[in-house]
């Protein structure tokens, strides 16, 4: 069964963790516009739209649209939640971020020695 548009795009605003007001204003376009895509029975944007839309949220039109996800989309993806965390370790004092580093590396080493 394929997804709607809409569903495809509630689930990249999910995974990005994105508010329509966050999107809306990485992309210029009104959140009742927005949100309107997000409705069972929708509007589709235009293309233009999609497209300012996929980049706001790290992904693809071609996921929006067909909900089918390319290795391309998961490499982003992927790479969009570590530079979260990462972004999130910066932010700690040093005492506290050392731990969390020293433990990520033991983790990185045990299993990749499995």
């Amino acid at each position: 069964m394929s997804m709607t548009f809409a569903e495809n795009l509630r689930e990249a605003i999910k995974i990005t963790e994105m508010t329509t007001k966050e999107l809306a204003d990485k992309t210029g376009i009104n959140e009742n516009t927005i949100s309107s895509y997000l409705k069972t029975n929708g509007s589709i944007p235009t293309a233009d739209k999609a497209v300012k839309i996929a980049e706001a949220l790290n992904t693809t039109v071609e996921f929006l649209v067909t909900g089918f996800e390319t290795d391309f989309y998961r490499m982003r993806h992927t790479s969009s939640r570590f530079a979260k965390a990462i972004s999130s370790l910066e932010k700690l004092p040093e005492e506290t971020r050392d731990p969390i580093l020293k433990m990520i590396s033991e983790m990185s080493q045990k299993f990749s020695s499995s």
